[in-house]
This record gives C-alpha cells, sequence and structure tokens, in this order.
C-alpha cells in the first residue's frame, strides 16, 4: 500500500457520523494492515502455541489501536478533528505505543522530506485540515509538500563504505534459544561469519541481520577473537545481531560492532523486543526491554548511528526516539523469516525509509528472510 494512501483516514473520519463508525473505521484500518500477523504467528511459533494464537494478537492489537479514536470521537466537527490528532498522540507514546504499528504519521516523510519535527507537526496540522475539509488550507499544504519534494528531490547519501548484507538462514531464533539445535547451527553461522569477515576490504563497514550470531557468550567470542583481530588490522567493522546473556537468566537483543577499538561502542541494544515472544516481564527468562531506549545510538568511526532492530522498525514512537538522537545514519537490521510470504517486511522497509526521509537520514540495512 502506497503511504499517500494514509491521507484517507483522516479525510473519512471527518465524515463520520457515530462514535461505531469512526471505530469501524480505524479497526478495519489497522486489521487490514496487520494481516499478515496471524500466518506469519503460525509460521513463528510453530507446535509452541496453538494456531488461533497469532488471530487473538491480531485481534488484540486492532482493537487496542483503534480504541482512541473511538473514545476522541466527537460530534463537533472542530472537536473530532483534535480528537483524531489525540488518538494519534495516545497511540504514538507507550504503553500503548508499544505496539503502535501502522501510525498514518509515516506520512510525514512522504510530504515533508527533511521537515524534521516542523514536518512532523505540519502532519498534525494537515490532519486537523482534512477532518475540518478545510479547503484554502489544503491548497495551502498542496504547495508546501511540492515546494519541499522538488527542493529535496535527492535523498541522503549513504555513507561510503557502509554496505547491508541480506541472509536466508532458516528458522533463526530470536528468542535467546540455547537448545542444542539452536547452538550447532549458531556454530555454523559464526563460521559463516568468519569467512565473510577474512573478504573483507580494508575501511569497511558491513551491517549484518538480528540475531545471526545468536548468544554471544565465551564460545561465540572465542571462535570470533581471531576474526575481530582482522578486523581491527583492516581498520573495518561489522555490525551484526546477537544476544548477549545476563547473570538474571534473561539477554539483551543486541548489535553488536565486532572490530571497535578501546574506548569505542560495542553494542545497541533493542529497547522494545517484541512482547509475549521475546519481552516477558512476568517471568526470569525472555529479552530485556528499555522502553527509553537508551542504549539504541552509539558511536561507529566518528559517526551518531542509530540502530532500529526488527520490532522497532514498526513501531512510530521507536523511530521518533531514534530520531530524537541526531544519528548520522540509520542501521536497520531484522529477522523476518517467519514473514517471508507476508506485508510485514514491507511495512517495517516503508516505516523506517518514512521516518528517515523526513529527518534526512541515510539508512542501512539487512534482514534475515
Amino acid at each position: 500500500m502506497s503511504l499517500a494512501n494514509l491521507l484517507a483516514l483522516p479525510l473519512l473520519w471527518g465524515i463520520m457520523r457515530s462514535r461505531w463508525e469512526g471505530l469501524s473505521l480505524m479497526l478495519a484500518y489497522f486489521a487490514a494492515g496487520s494481516r499478515g500477523l496471524p500466518g506469519g504467528a503460525v509460521v513463528f511459533f510453530g507446535d509452541e502455541a496453538p494456531h488461533w494464537w497469532g488471530l487473538a494478537m491480531w485481534l488484540a492489537v486492532s482493537v487496542l489501536l483503534s480504541a482512541p479514536f473511538a473514545l476522541c470521537w466527537s460530534r463537533v466537527p472542530a472537536k473530532r478533528a483534535v480528537g483524531f490528532v489525540l488518538a494519534l498522540l495516545v497511540s504514538l507514546v507507550p504503553p500503548l505505543g508499544i505496539v503502535g504499528w501502522l501510525s498514518p504519521l509515516s506520512i510525514a516523510g512522504i510530504l515533508f522530506p527533511a521537515g524534521g519535527w516542523i514536518g512532523l507537526a505540519l502532519t498534525f496540522v494537515l490532519f486537523i485540515a482534512l477532518v475540518r475539509q478545510r479547503v484554502r488550507w489544503l491548497a495551502g499544504f498542496a504547495i508546501v509538500v511540492a515546494v519541499a519534494n522538488v527542493s529535496m528531490h535527492r535523498g541522503p547519501i549513504i555513507h561510503r563504505d557502509w554496505l547491508g548484507f541480506d541472509t536466508s538462514f532458516p528458522r533463526l531464533s530470536s528468542a535467546g534459544a540455547d537448545h542444542a539445535s539452536q547452538y550447532l547451527s549458531s556454530m555454523q553461522r559464526i563460521e559463516w561469519l568468519r569467512g565473510v569477515i577474512s573478504e573483507m576490504p580494508a575501511n569497511a563497514t558491513l551491517v549484518l541481520p538480528e540475531t545471526l550470531i545468536g548468544r554471544f557468550d565465551g564460545v561465540a567470542q572465542a571462535m570470533l577473537a581471531q576474526a575481530e583481530g582482522d578486523l581491527t588490522a583492516k581498520h573495518s567493522k561489522v555490525l551484526v545481531g546477537a544476544e548477549l546473556p545476563q547473570e538474571s537468566g534473561r539477554y539483551k537483543n543486541a548489535v553488536v560492532v565486532l572490530g571497535a577499538k578501546g574506548h569505542e561502542d560495542r553494542a545497541a541494544i533493542q529497547g522494545i523486543p517484541v512482547p509475549i515472544s521475546m519481552w516477558k516481564p512476568w517471568t526470569n527468562d525472555g529479552a530485556e526491554a528499555d522502553l527509553l531506549a537508551r542504549t539504541n545510538t552509539i558511536t561507529v568511526n566518528g559517526l551518531r548511528v542509530g540502530v532500529s532492530v526488527c520490532y522497532e522498525q514498526l513501531l512510530a514512537y521507536s523511530l521518533v526516539r531514534v530520531m530524537a538522537d541526531k544519528p548520522d545514519v540509520i542501521v536497520a537490521v531484522s529477522n523476518v523469516w517467519w514473514a517471508r510470504s507476508t506485508n510485514i517486511p514491507q511495512i517495517q522497509t516503508q516505516s523506517v525509509r518514512a521516518f528517515a526521509r523526513l529527518f534526512h537520514v541515510p539508512v542501512v540495512s539487512a534482514k534475515n528472510i
């Protein structure tokens, strides 16, 4: 779906004549947009969860994201317009922002490239104008959008010698699994990674997908010790997904920097792992979360690198949060083998690139699919 179609939402919201009509509109939008979730969940969980689990998650998230719009609906046109914006804000920030994907705010990157926070604010104003059907306002916005897109017809340049590389490792676990089969698979991927590193040129930075290393424990570190030495000698680096085991029994889903020297940053930590499957705050295992995402941005080769890991690429909150760190480049890594036949990878790509375009930041991506 083209992001430009999102402009129809506030326009349709403006002609809704009851709270239930408003709820139905947004429910249809979120349910249709996340239609790949039930099938993807069945593949992801396999026999570990009943097949209706994916359907239940799909319906629950769609209802949760639609509820603020129903609550903020009003018969008064002016209040209805403000209510639409208020509902967007409520669904943007935690706690609802933890599942706040498919945000209509993604359109800001298409309309106001390099507009940054001003472009985001203008998008809210545009939504109000669409709900109110203010023709003069809309004509003015059309001119501003045209000028913005003409002046920013060239996107940000990806930094030289940075490369993202996609992989296709089957059933790559992202849940801290330490079963024998997963451990053996991890060793095989590390061997593959050592071969890649041996062939890397000097002064290069390679980005690889989420969880590719698996558990980054003592064994994995020992296996990569010589490869890290080779990277240091060549002044090259590899940013690759790994799981950092914690003494508590949990783990941090991270992107580690192989080849980092001295006091250079060595890992960026995912702020919001996937709820239920990875982030399980009610247990003593699973991934740790940090809703403030204080370790998402690191420095690599003198550049501020904002790291967005898989699920975070779907969340408007996570993307806006990382943009607040003023990164020089966005590194977007994911492990979506389980969703290759769904629309989820496409939504991830659209979302990341829309917000990166809004803040005029280049993107280097790598996915396992």
